[in-house]
């Protein structure tokens, strides 16, 4: 196998995973609370083919080495994630709840520990005859900011929700609230340390050593949040992007499988030679 095809064999496996996140990114475009996700290349090393140098060729002040500097392709580093704002999107519903500046998030409570997400639609599950709970679509319950969840008599009237994260339940007497409760909101310090959990669950890294990246916000910091009620963060997948990385990406992939082929072509030349 010659270099031509080891340098497009290496890149190709790169371009198939650009393609498959891409791919997942269109996939999730509907999806609420959903975050590009994006690549980074890297080439590989390069090695240096050194030829003798003639000094009777007039090669003196040559700043660059004689020779050929080759490399063997490129390669997906990693992948990050976008983390700017989606659309939002009004719905009137009571508990839809959207987060209208990037870096915060929800806190919730999974059977796989504490996660954090951007999609506010809430729901209540019934605890009791008494009482009912606040969670996710998926049915995980919301925090308050003390990692408690959150409990609501099941005799309310109304719920209303704040710009600081604050859930006020109502009873007959909508003037006076029954309870009120602050949302479990965090903010993400570095957000590139964030761990992804499937298509819109974040979690903070859970190795020794490690900074927890996520702020919970407390106290006066909480008038920065600004919490919107009825409304919610679409994703922020911008088809017409993604369908042009995608073409890049498919013309890059074609172009190195024929590297290859024209490759096999040659070597297949010079087998039949005689």
């Amino acid at each position: 196998m010659n270099r031509s095809m080891i340098n497009a064999a290496n890149t190709m496996n790169g371009l198939q995973q650009q393609l498959d996140l891409i791919s997942h990114n269109v996939s999730n475009s509907s999806t609420v609370g959903y975050k590009r996700q994006e690549v980074n290349f890297n080439s590989l090393l390069y090695q240096q083919f050194a030829t003798p140098v003639d000094d009777t060729r007039g090669n003196e002040g040559r700043k660059t080495p004689s020779g050929i500097r080759e490399g063997v392709g490129a390669m997906l580093v990693h992948t990050s994630t976008n983390n700017e704002l989606g659309s939002l999107t009004t719905t009137k519903r009571d508990l839809d709840v959207a987060l209208s500046k990037k870096g915060y998030f929800f806190t919730i409570a999974t059977k796989d520990g504490i996660k954090y997400t951007r999609d506010g639609a809430f729901n209540l599950s019934q605890v009791d005859e008494n009482s009912v709970v606040l969670v996710t679509g998926e049915g995980n319950p919301v925090l308050d900011e003390n990692g408690e969840t959150i409990v609501i008599p099941s005799n309310y009237q109304k719920i209303s929700f704040t710009s600081q994260g604050e859930l006020a339940v109502y009873g007959e007497d909508e003037t006076v609230p029954l309870n009120v409760y602050d949302l479990g909101i965090a903010y993400a310090q570095k957000p590139a340390l964030l761990m992804r959990d499937g298509d819109k669950l974040f979690s903070a890294p859970a190795e020794q050593g490690l900074e927890n990246p996520m702020l919970n916000i407390r106290g006066q910091e909480r008038s920065q949040i600004g919490l919107e009620q009825g409304a919610l963060e679409q994703s922020n997948v911008n088809i017409g992007d993604e369908l042009t990385n995608m073409l890049n990406a498919q013309r890059a992939y074609q172009f190195n499988a024929k590297s290859i082929t024209l490759s096999d072509q040659m070597l297949g030349l010079i087998n039949t030679m005689r």
